[in-house]
C-alpha cells in the first residue's frame, strides 16, 4: 500500500487564462486520491475556460482541498469603427496603450499605420496578459468627383459659373464640397459669343 502523504495541495496562484486556450492543472505533490471540482478522480485535469477550480486529496490529517480562480483575459485591441476618407487624405491607426509585439495585415510592426488605400487592415496584438488579441477595420476611400460642363453666352452677358461671372472663351475649373464633404472639382469650358451685328438698310 502507498503511503499517505504527508503534504498539502497547492493548486498554485491565480491566474489569466488567454481565449481559446488549453491549461493542465495539477499539483507538485503526488497524492493517493484526487477528487476535482468537475468530477475527475485524476492527478491532473486540463481546462479550457476560466472559473474556481478545486481539488480534494487524501493525506494523513484526512481530506484536504486547495482551489484556484482562473480569470479571463479581459483586454481586446479595439482599432475602433470603420472609417470613411476623402480621395486624397490619410488615415492614422495606432496600437493601443498596453498591446505589444503588433503585426498589421500589411505586414507592418509599427506602432501606427498609416493609410490611404480603400480595404480592410486588421492587427494581431499581445495584451499585458500574454494573449494574442486581433481587430479588423474597414477604410472606405471616396474618390474625386469631377463634373464638366460646356457652356456659351454673349459676350455682353457672361455666364454665372458658381457665383463667378466669366465673360472671355476659356477653361475654368472650380473646387466645392460634395455631401460626403469631400472636393468635387467642377471644370467648365466656356465660349464668348460676339453678339450679331445687324445692318439696317
Amino acid at each position: 500500500t502507498a503511503p499517505i502523504s504527508t503534504g498539502t495541495p497547492d493548486l498554485g496562484p491565480d491566474f489569466v487564462l488567454c481565449s481559446d486556450s488549453l491549461v493542465e492543472l495539477s499539483l507538485s505533490e503526488g497524492f493517493t486520491s484526487y477528487l476535482w471540482s468537475e468530477g475527475s478522480a485524476t492527478a491532473e485535469i486540463i481546462i479550457s475556460s476560466p472559473g474556481i477550480y478545486w481539488v480534494d486529496v487524501s493525506t494523513s490529517c484526512g481530506v484536504v482541498r486547495d482551489s484556484i480562480e482562473v480569470l479571463p483575459s479581459l483586454l481586446s485591441i479595439d482599432l475602433g469603427p470603420d472609417q470613411t476618407i476623402c480621395d486624397g487624405d490619410l488615415l492614422t491607426l495606432t496600437v493601443p496603450t498596453g498591446f505589444t509585439n503588433q503585426f498589421w495585415s500589411t505586414g507592418s510592426v509599427s506602432s501606427s499605420l498609416t493609410l490611404d488605400s480603400q480595404g480592410e487592415y486588421s492587427i494581431d496584438a499581445i495584451n499585458s496578459d500574454g494573449c494574442l488579441s486581433s481587430d479588423t477595420l474597414l477604410l472606405t476611400v471616396i474618390s474625386l468627383d469631377v463634373i464638366s460642363q460646356i457652356d456659351s453666352a454673349c459676350l455682353d452677358v457672361g455666364y454665372n459659373f458658381n457665383g463667378t461671372m466669366v465673360y472671355n472663351t476659356g477653361f475654368y475649373s472650380d473646387t466645392l464640397s460634395n455631401i460626403n464633404g469631400c472636393d468635387s472639382i467642377v471644370e467648365l469650358e466656356f465660349t464668348s459669343v460676339d453678339p450679331p451685328v445687324f445692318n439696317v438698310i
